[in-house]
């Protein structure tokens, strides 16, 4: 039901919610699908039987100042409302969507940052371009599986003490940065995630997984949340983000869509296109 030139009435299993027209996209964002007192369990929120208005942001949940986050991402959180009351997602989709793959995005941050709405999350390329549904979950927070190449460069600049100084060696500094970069990605996150997706496979699910390579000139290429750049292509978000400083922002656009397709591709047929290319992506599925 078209409400005005930019409201439209969105019926659901959960209710009817009043959602914005944004062009060729419909956006109800900020419903919320669960209550919880501080400390306590959350409750599901009921069936509504009246139309629910899904035009404002999700709210942060309230965190404290994460510096690396931070300063890689430039303003993490954006404008956002910091509410408690912050167990809402928002939905993009094509205003003609029908049957399509839906594909559900829970924000990193360790649980400590973040939000499902932050600007630098927007998916209006990846819903607009792919023809993919987009929803966003915000949590609380306090407390397609895959790795980029050098997940532990994002974290190598915060180190102090007798492992920065031995990494800043003249000669053999860089050389052990490489070596540890190396091997503590693969432990901490490559090794887990070719188990997982073995595990899933051997008990009949369809499984791929990727190995990220692209990143800027300097310590984040490969590294851990360079992708994010690539899936929420959005440049008033990203242009000043020390996380892809260097970056010719066409490279960014023209990657961006290739990583995009290969996730779309995923959502809607279970496998991931096969690409090998050096310096940027490397996919396989896994049997």
């Amino acid at each position: 039901m078209q409400l005005g030139s930019d409201l439209v009435d969105v019926a659901t299993g959960a209710g009817v919610f009043t959602a914005r027209r944004e062009g060729d996209l419909v956006r109800a964002t900020g419903i919320r699908y669960a209550r919880a007192e501080r400390f306590r369990a959350p409750v599901a929120e009921p069936v509504h039987d009246r139309p629910v208005d899904a035009t404002s942001l999700a709210p942060a949940c309230p965190q404290n100042p994460t510096p690396l986050l931070d300063d890689l991402l430039v303003d993490a959180t954006g404008d956002l409302t910091v509410d408690e009351d912050c167990l809402r997602l928002s939905v993009t989709a094509p205003a003609d969507a029908h049957d399509l793959p839906v594909m559900v995005f829970l924000h990193g941050g360790s649980y400590r940052a973040g939000a499902g709405d932050a600007p630098v999350f927007d998916p209006r390329a990846l819903v607009g371009e792919q023809r993919v549904v987009v929803v966003a979950v915000t949590y609380r927070l306090g407390l397609l599986i895959g790795s980029t190449a050098r997940e532990v460069a994002l974290f190598v600049p915060g180190l102090t003490g007798l492992p920065a100084r031995a990494l800043a060696a003249p000669l053999v500094g860089r050389l052990l940065t490489r070596a540890a970069v190396a091997v503590l990605s693969w432990k901490v996150y490559g090794a887990a995630v070719r188990r997982f997706a073995r595990r899933h496979a051997a008990a009949g699910g369809r499984a791929s997984t990727y190995r990220l390579e692209w990143g800027p000139p300097g310590p984040y290429r490969g590294a851990h949340c360079v992708d994010l750049p690539l899936l929420f292509t959005d440049e008033a978000a990203w242009r000043s983000a020390p996380l892809v400083a260097g970056a010719d922002w066409s490279d960014v656009e023209a990657r961006g869509r290739q990583l995009r397709q290969v996730w779309a591709e995923f959502a809607r047929t279970g496998l991931a296109p096969l690409v090998d290319e050096p310096g940027f992506l490397r996919t396989r599925q896994v049997s």
